[in-house]
């Protein structure tokens, strides 16, 4: 969290949170002085809205800082919305490992190549970690006659992948599309086996690119809005 308070301050007005559950990272950064203006989240669970509305009305209505706007969508992050389109940040954390991995890569490819966010900072478990994990949890007997590989650590993630595989995943995908990509993580250490618990790659678009340039025609707008608060006039709701 730290990690991405200090990343707002270098672009500080726009930020969109892809994925973002019942809101706990737009909550959290509202704990914390930023030059934010406006906060968006977009995800496909109405009870992960519901309350992530709750949560935010509850704490804008308090003390908002430089917050202005509010948004709430009902979307996939696999679709394109020009709404959001060129913000200075974009969020997706413990997110892609919940989609079937092809999904994940295509929500990579859309978010460089569409949404084009200044910064974009994608987080999800390291693989390898789960040896330590498991090291603290007491295996039952059927779990120590199946296979020695570590298992997720959550039932609904649908892959998990090595630091090599993120790594890899994370550098083509910057390299096709004009963004330089930096590494860290948290939990565990970077410097020694197996890595962090959870690795981070934060993507910073490059000053001058041609896909930039290109400008649809018309707006797409496949999300909806669910809830929207704003300064002075309080919150709607749909």
């Amino acid at each position: 969290l730290l990690f991405l308070i200090v990343t707002l301050y270098l672009y500080p007005l726009l930020q969109a949170d892809f994925g973002c559950g019942s809101g706990s990272l737009l909550d959290s950064l509202l704990d914390y002085p930023t030059s934010l203006q406006s906060i968006i989240g977009v995800d496909i669970s109405p009870k992960g809205l519901a309350r992530a509305a709750k949560m935010l009305h509850s704490k804008l209505n308090k003390e908002a800082g430089n917050v202005k706007s509010a948004t709430l969508y009902d979307g996939s992050i696999l679709e394109f919305d020009s709404r959001l389109h060129d913000i200075d940040i974009g969020t997706c954390l413990e997110v892609i490992e919940h989609m079937e991995e092809d999904q994940a890569c295509q929500f990579g490819e859309k978010v460089l190549s569409l949404f084009r966010p200044k910064l974009l900072i994608v987080s999800t478990p390291n693989f390898e970690y789960n040896t330590i994990l498991q090291q603290s949890t007491p295996a039952t007997q059927d779990e120590k006659s199946e296979s020695q590989l570590p298992k997720f650590r959550n039932h609904d993630h649908k892959f998990e992948w090595t630091r090599e595989q993120f790594n890899q995943w994370a550098s083509n995908l910057a390299k096709r599309h004009s963004y330089s990509v930096e590494f860290s993580g948290v939990g565990g250490s970077g410097e020694v086996d197996p890595g962090f618990a959870s690795q981070i790659a934060v993507f910073k678009r490059e000053a001058s690119s041609s896909e930039d340039k290109v400008v649809a025609e018309g707006s797409v707008e496949p999300y909806k809005v669910i809830w929207e608060w704003k300064k002075g006039d309080g919150e709607k709701k749909d």
